[in-house]
This record gives C-alpha cells, sequence and structure tokens, in this order.
C-alpha cells in the first residue's frame, strides 16, 4: 500500500476494536498509576493519558502509525473538507491551519 509521499505502508492485521480495548484498559491502569502516585508526574499523568485517550477517538493512527487508515474516520473527514479549500486558495501562497 502506497501513501501520499510514495512510501510503502506496512499491514497491520490489528483492528480499531483492538487498539480500542488495548488503550482503554491501559488508560485505566495508568489512571490508577497516578492516583496512587506510583509514577512520577513528569513520566505519566492525567492530561497525557486524556490527550492519548481524545487522539484515539479523533483517529486510530494518531495513536499508532502502523494501524489501517478509516477512511471514514475524523480526520479523514477533515481531510475530504480542508484539502480542497486548500487547492482553491493556493495562489494566495499564505499559511493555513487547522484545529480538529
Amino acid at each position: 500500500m502506497m501513501d501520499g509521499l510514495g512510501l510503502t505502508a506496512a499491514k497491520s492485521k490489528v483492528t480499531y476494536k483492538g487498539i480500542k480495548d488495548y488503550v482503554l484498559v491501559g488508560s485505566a491502569r495508568r489512571t490508577e498509576k497516578v492516583r496512587a502516585r506510583k509514577v512520577e508526574p513528569n513520566i505519566d499523568n492525567m492530561p497525557k493519558i486524556t490527550n492519548d485517550g481524545r487522539k484515539l477517538a479523533l483517529g486510530q493512527r494518531l495513536v499508532d502509525l502502523m494501524l489501517p487508515d478509516d477512511a471514514t474516520g475524523e480526520v479523514n473527514s477533515c481531510i475530504d473538507n480542508v484539502y480542497p479549500y486548500l487547492g482553491r486558495t493556493r495562489r494566495h501562497q499564505g499559511n493555513a491551519a487547522c484545529f480538529l
């Protein structure tokens, strides 16, 4: 499988449900360790755990690039909406920022 940069991406047999379950169980364990102060705050903390969950909700590839691309996911939906706009405004040679 080729991506937009011409690089061959490895295929993964891991499913979205599998990674979601893995991250959720891992997040629960991480949360328990943080609350029990078994881990230093600079190593792991609640904002880091929350951020990982947010990434997973937006798109599984934000958690692990080796996971398969979800064509119906929120990230690809955003790309489908933003990319044509960038093409129409390219002549202005400006910068654009998109926040999910």
